[in-house]
């Protein structure tokens, strides 16, 4: 990600699970905030608005679609076992 300075989402380690679950799992921001507002200090709907909207390049959005893909292909193989 290009990490911006004052970002407080930049910055912190759970800044993938957070664009994963909002692209691919359509969680929405106070549905992020209230998993995660306890990790991450001051989240609230400003801070992932534009966390989403202006510092999110697409590297990032690539890496989260391999994420699903890894996720789903782990899905499949225990359904299948």
């Amino acid at each position: 990600m290009k990490k911006q300075k004052l970002c407080k989402i930049c910055n912190h380690e759970l800044a993938p699970a957070i664009l994963y679950l909002h692209l691919f799992e359509g969680y929405s921001y106070k549905r992020i905030i209230a998993a995660y507002g306890s990790f991450i200090p001051n989240l609230n709907l400003y801070n992932i608005s534009n966390h989403l909207n202006y510092h999110i390049s697409i590297r990032d959005i690539k890496e989260a679609e391999a994420t699903k893909a890894r996720w789903e292909k782990y899905k499949a193989q225990e359904a299948a076992a």
